[in-house]
């Protein structure tokens, strides 16, 4: 059979519906996200900018505002990681911006997944790569622009126009997902390098002067002198974006500027931002799909300006939420009570879907809130992290914000973007400047340095100006809200502060967790399932024989040298792909081949994918992809000179009977020139059958304390290589400290495999889809092999119902010399 991208919990859960029955009864999606919008800019939150943002209070007053909302990561791919994972970053495994070791790969289910299994067409327009999984799987149909493209508002227009006219075409609902870029830097106006500039296109529908736009709020007290000064001296960057002007290459003549023309550069950009959005607005209204349309609006973290992006500060984290759902959510309705996270965004939009919320995600569904009711459970605090440059984490209830920096030792400065603004330059001369007050010092100081722990009253003061955390009249409030951070680190599994929370200003314990997190990291980067970008579709489910990015350490996984010529290097190669590749180099020919023969008759082809650059090589050299089944070697594909340069993928023996016992093997023809080829990230899969043990779809209630349930009868397990266990489950009425747990037995006695505990985030009432593998990859597997589900409960009253429950198995390739 040919294979098929599946997800193993969509694929249960997907509604047996006809496009035309999906299009009738699903409404329209739009999730749109702002880049460094801060929540105070918008008009609906009070901003003092006249008419700065119609459109986004248009989507307010039409449906709830959310006065609690956060991102719980304040930098760019981490913030988006939550939203769209639902998850945690120790669990997302997305940490920092950058590039090979981003973790995107790791997370099957996204949100743009969950609206492909439930029917509808995906589209995707900005900020592409700042989402996950990365390509060549986005988790969307379409994308429909790239990364900077949302900053032309006209543009944003026809995109969209276009996206709802592919899922009308297609009889079905759509979810599109608008990025809009703006107001991320490069703000209209303004070059942060020279400051002022002048914009000949792509202008926002107004243009605001420093006087029309207010002093930050959370900005010291600055006198009007000191908020003058020469920008950087450096040469204005040419700007590449649709509709910046070229910038000269020479160092333009230098004069003093207002830092407030910084600050109007800011909201001219916010307002072009709402200027696309209205555009956006405008193609539904045309397409006659405006009331048959859900909004979510969010901000992926605040301006980049101190004291914003980057810090877990309010100004880094409250964001926006706006949703607008016609028929549903009462316009113009508000919710102050209840704070929401990132994480929760997965999971209100699978309630959306209509489909099972993945039982590993942290988040929770909001949409009882959208609806009017009252939550059955709901937390009462906000849990944020940084993991990138300067470690944090913080937590915030009504009353107070608490913040550990382990990274702050009173020697490393903070950094972050926002120190290379024209604002921070001037904090930076205010502060050398003895006239300065010593509160305005005081702030920049701690802006940079920061201190082990902080403590804020956000009731007085919002703005976070005065650290508490000294305060002996707040010594009772710092542990109260330190024990609440160590309760939440525990019940979230942030392995990284287990140590610290317990002494967060423990010079050692600090050290310690900046260094267990940059290795973990680094670890993670020598794992081909973790990479930003990859060659190959980690969900393709193919069965792996072996992936390797060829890190420093020299890992070949199964591949050797055939004879000279084939050697690692740590130094060429795609760095997206690791630090390291195989160099395939001469003037004749070099060859890596698997070490191993492949035992390949369980499979019905072989699939061989990784990515390939090259140097000085002639026209006339090859890339030949082989195989050896004993009769010696024969290539199965040919690529010539420039071609070489990408990503490849070769099937081995598609439409022909495959050998018993084969080799493959990656050989560089030079044709008498000195060149080499470089080769990153190499996969082999096989395709293989599942084979059902057990395909239970009737739903199955396990009722009473320790109730269980048998799943079929025992498995001889140890020829297989891999055991999937997939399964819906919900109660309505599990309550805190109840579990419904996974178990197996290995002949000797029951091991848990999941446990899904009720006094965390599964809430009851809902649907959830769980996922299990046992692996012969993480040790053998026993001749005999049971399973169960137990319900363990809290009371003989407590039941828990199971459907679709399904096990399937796959055969463990051989390898032998």
């Amino acid at each position: 059979m040919k294979p098929a991208i599946i997800n193993p919990l969509g694929a249960l859960a997907a509604l047996a519906l006809s496009a035309s029955a999906l299009a009738e009864q699903k409404m329209n999606v739009i999730f749109v996200t702002y880049d460094d919008l801060s929540r105070s800019s918008l008009g609906v939150y009070g901003s003092e900018v006249e008419d700065i943002t119609p459109n986004m209070d248009r989507i307010a007053n039409s449906g709830m505002r959310f006065d609690l909302a956060h991102v719980q990561a304040s930098n760019c791919t981490p913030s988006r990681a939550f939203m769209m994972s639902g998850k945690y970053q120790q669990n997302s495994r997305i940490f920092s911006l950058g590039k090979a070791g981003a973790g995107n790969t790791v997370n099957r289910n996204i949100v743009s997944n969950i609206f492909r299994d439930a029917g509808y067409h995906t589209g995707i327009m900005g900020k592409n790569p700042h989402h996950n999984p990365f390509d060549p799987y986005t988790g969307v149909d379409v994308e429909y622009d790239d990364y900077g493209s949302t900053r032309d508002p006209q543009n944003v227009y026809e995109k969209t126009k276009a996206a709802i006219a592919d899922a009308q075409k297609l009889n079905k609902p759509l979810y599109f997902n608008l990025n809009i870029f703006d107001p991320h830097t490069g703000w209209y106006g303004w070059d942060t390098g020279s400051g002022p500039v002048e914009e000949k296109s792509n202008h926002p529908s107004r243009i605001y002067g420093p006087d029309e736009v207010p002093y930050p709020a959370w900005f010291p007290t600055m006198s009007k002198a000191a908020q003058v000064g020469l920008p950087k001296p450096k040469a204005r960057r040419a700007a590449n974006r649709k509709g910046r002007n070229n910038a000269p290459a020479e160092a333009p003549k230098l004069q003093e500027v207002d830092m407030m023309l910084e600050v109007a550069a800011y909201y001219n950009t916010v307002k072009r931002g709402d200027d696309s959005l209205g555009k956006m607005l405008q193609a539904l209204e045309e397409a006659g799909e405006m009331d048959n349309t859900i909004i979510l609006l969010y901000s992926d973290h605040g301006v980049q300006l101190a004291g914003g992006k980057t810090t877990l500060y309010n100004e880094g984290t409250l964001s926006p939420l706006l949703v607008s759902w016609p028929g549903v959510v009462e316009p113009k309705s508000v919710n102050s009570d209840h704070f929401i996270g990132a994480i929760d965004l997965l999971p209100t939009f699978c309630e959306i879907a209509g489909q099972p919320i993945p039982h590993d995600v942290d988040g929770r569904s909001f949409v009882p809130m959208l609806k009017g009711e009252k939550p059955n459970v709901w937390r009462d605090k906000v849990y944020m992290q940084q993991s990138d440059r300067n470690k944090s984490r913080a937590i915030k209830n009504h009353e107070f914000l608490y913040i550990i920096n382990p990274w702050a030792d009173g020697t490393q400065r903070f950094g972050s973007v926002t120190t290379g603004m024209f604002t921070w330059k001037l904090f930076k001369d205010a502060q050398k400047n003895p006239e300065t007050p010593k509160a305005t010092r005081d702030w920049i100081d701690r802006i940079e340095f920061r201190t082990p722990v902080e403590l804020y009253d956000i009731v007085n003061d919002p703005h976070c100006m005065v650290n508490l955390a000294d305060d002996p009249k707040f010594a009772e409030q710092k542990e109260q809200m330190r024990q609440l951070m160590e309760a939440e680190i525990l019940a979230s599994k942030d392995h990284f502060y287990y140590d610290l929370i317990k002494d967060p200003s423990n010079p050692e314990l600090m050290a310690k967790t900046i260094k267990y997190t940059d290795d973990y990291v680094a670890v993670q980067r020598t794992n081909p399932d973790y990479l930003r970008a990859v060659n190959f579709d980690p969900y393709d489910d193919y069965y792996i024989i072996d992936q390797t990015i060829f890190e420093p350490a020299g890992e070949w996984g199964i591949w050797a040298a055939d004879g000279k010529g084939a050697s690692h290097n740590d130094k060429k190669g795609n760095r997206d792909y690791g630090l390291g590749c195989i160099e395939l180099s001469g003037s004749d020919s070099a060859r890596m081949v698997t070490s191993s023969k492949i035992s390949a008759q369980n499979f019905s082809h072989l699939k061989l994918e990784l990515n390939a650059n090259s140097a000085k090589l002639a026209r006339a050299a090859s890339l030949n992809f082989q195989y050896n089944d004993g009769s010696g070697w024969k290539t199965v594909q040919s690529i010539k000179g420039n071609q070489i340069n990408g990503d490849h993928s070769v099937i081995f023996f598609e439409n022909e009977e495959i050998p018993a016992s084969v080799t493959i093997g990656v050989q560089a023809e030079f044709a008498g020139q000195e060149g080499a080829v470089y080769l990153d990230s190499v996969r082999l899969t096989g395709w293989q059958d599942w084979k059902n043990e057990v395909d239970v779809a009737a739903a199955n209630k396990l009722a009473g304390q320790d109730a269980t349930q048998a799943i079929g009868a025992t498995i001889d397990a140890s020829q297989l290589g891999i055991i999937e266990i997939d399964y819906l489950f919900s109660s309505p009425n599990f309550a805190a400290g109840d579990k419904l747990i996974l178990e197996y037995n290995d002949g000797s006695a029951w091991h848990e495999l999941l446990a899904h505990d009720y006094s965390y985030v599964l809430v009851a009432g809902q649907q959830y889809a769980a996922n299990a593998k046992l692996k012969a990859d993480d040790g053998p597997l026993p001749a005999k092999l049971q399973l169960r589900l137990r319900n363990a409960t809290s009371g003989a009253d407590k039941a828990v119902e199971v459907s679709q429950l399904k096990v399937k198995s796959r055969i463990a390739p051989k390898l032998s010399k």
